[in-house]
């Protein structure tokens, strides 16, 4: 029996592709088989504008601010474009992480509405949580307009750092309550 763990952010660029990517080596080390890692974006769902570029090597700024860290860490984005989420997907996914509160409840982006999952997929809000439950906050700030190298350092570390200590409680959202 196989699981499917999907991350979700706004843009599928930064956050949750580095959470895909993490999560798969995370579980390649503990010798975990039978469960497929993928992530989304909310943005190019729908009528939801899509990202301006698929890649964070499109984006100087919080690339320039991101590559030394990512690189340090041995997380390759290489081969990663920004897909939107499809209802597929959700269907598919056995648990959905959305990176931040926002993703999971919608806000606005640039004056733009983004809805959350939570009103884009109602029928499958049993299988959604937010990053922040692995350590009590309320998830992963987006930093994408952040020109401080130290901004984007601390959200990857954080990222690593919390799906470290949290893999085993995403494991267990993969399995059906009692």
């Amino acid at each position: 029996m196989s699981f499917h763990i999907l991350f979700v952010c706004v843009g599928n660029i930064q956050r949750s592709v580095i959470a895909e990517r993490v999560f798969r080596d995370i579980l390649l080390r503990k010798g975990i088989a039978g469960i497929h890692v993928f992530s989304r974006g909310i943005r190019g769902y729908g009528d939801i504008k899509p990202p301006e570029h698929l890649h964070l090597k499109d984006y100087p700024i919080p690339w320039e601010a991101s590559r030394h860290v990512l690189e340090e860490l041995g997380i390759s984005l290489d081969g990663h474009q920004a897909t939107p989420i499809s209802l597929s997907d959700v269907e598919q996914a056995d648990a959905i992480v959305a990176m931040e509160e926002p993703v999971l409840y919608g806000s606005n982006v640039r004056g733009q509405k983004i809805p959350g999952l939570w009103d884009l997929f109602p029928a499958y809000r049993r299988k959604m949580h937010c990053f922040g439950e692995l350590d009590g906050s309320s998830g992963l700030r987006d930093c994408r307009d952040s020109t401080k190298r130290e901004t984007h350092e601390e959200m990857i570390r954080s990222l690593v750092r919390t799906l470290q200590s949290g893999y085993q409680v995403i494991l267990g959202w993969t399995r059906p309550p009692l």
